[in-house]
């Protein structure tokens, strides 16, 4: 009898430390006031790398096309023109065989890309700053990392990095330092992942416009990767994400399931870039989002 009801109690008090939790982790996010929540929400999208068994199939000018796009990467230049890469696989979508980098850029911080340019390479490419000669390089090993990492500046100036963790484990591995050195890494149980690469992106500092923000996206599920979603984080130490806003609100037809890697940039006119891996009966593509804040605030569910 007193097992029954200590284990009552015991659930009791625990279902009520939950919904504490809940609604503590709820108040701490909905007391940041965005402004960017109160101007128009705005979204567009399209493929960008296409697959062979897609309409209009990207090809070099010599007619060359390609299986799959993977791997996607995205920047922006310091005069707006946006530089988007992908993996070009030739016969398939599979790792190892002929792949080459390839990139669209646009003429304009708002057009759209153009035709693939094969990046040449000439052996192990290795590009670094400074003056020629005098340019030097180290490293650290962190423990208990995952792999694959993806790294941010926080408001707070140290150093996020973000990793995709091995099964069993369900969620992000993440940690935090700077260039001498970084913490223990730990599972964030809020960032639920299916062992996926992920993007992370410092939006902003705090300022007269607004709080600081970080941005992060990943499929937000324990098994699938086609739950993608992009989240905000107003911590100084990116310590924990609003809900979001799945990008499945805004669909995109005729490139399959869309879902797994992920790259985000900021742009000259301070919307969001992102590529996003798309699977179409086994061919890879790659799809263009852009968006601003308020897509994001403005979700249903956020």
């Amino acid at each position: 009898m007193f097992g029954r009801i200590f284990g009552s109690t015991f659930r009791s008090l625990a279902s009520l430390l939950a919904v504490v939790t809940i609604l503590f982790f709820s108040l701490a996010l909905a007391n940041v006031d965005d402004p960017a929540k109160d101007v128009a929400p705005y979204h567009t999208e399209f493929p960008l790398f296409r697959s062979a068994n897609t309409n209009s199939p990207d090809k070099l000018s010599t007619g060359i096309g390609f299986n799959s796009f993977r791997i996607p990467a995205v920047v922006t230049t310091k005069t707006g023109r946006i530089l988007a890469f992908a993996e070009s696989r030739r016969f398939n979508r599979n790792d190892w065989g002929v792949v080459n980098l390839v990139y669209k850029r646009t003429k304009t911080t708002t057009s759209h890309g153009a035709s693939e340019i094969v990046v040449p390479a000439n052996g192990r490419n290795i590009v670094g700053r400074g003056t020629p000669g005098q340019r030097t390089w180290t490293y650290q090993s962190l423990i208990g990392a995952g792999s694959e990492g993806t790294i941010a500046q926080t408001p707070n100036g140290k150093l996020y990095r973000n990793d995709r963790a091995a099964k069993p484990d369900d969620y992000r591995k993440v940690a935090r330092g700077d260039l001498s050195s970084f913490g223990a890494f730990a599972l964030d149980i809020g960032l639920p992942d299916p062992a996926c690469e992920a993007s992370t992106l410092l939006y902003n500092l705090a300022s007269h416009a607004g709080p600081a923000r970080v941005l992060f996206m990943n499929s937000a599920h324990r098994d699938l990767r086609t739950f993608m979603r992009v989240r905000i984080s107003y911590d100084d130490d990116a310590a924990k994400f609003s809900y979001g806003r799945e990008l499945k609100d805004a669909p995109i037809n005729g490139i399959g399931g869309e879902g797994g890697y992920s790259s985000m940039t900021k742009t000259g006119d301070a919307t969001v870039g992102a590529q996003v891996e798309a699977n179409r009966n086994g061919y890879m593509n790659i799809v263009w989002r852009r968006f601003n804040l308020s897509w994001i605030l403005n979700g249903p569910n956020n």
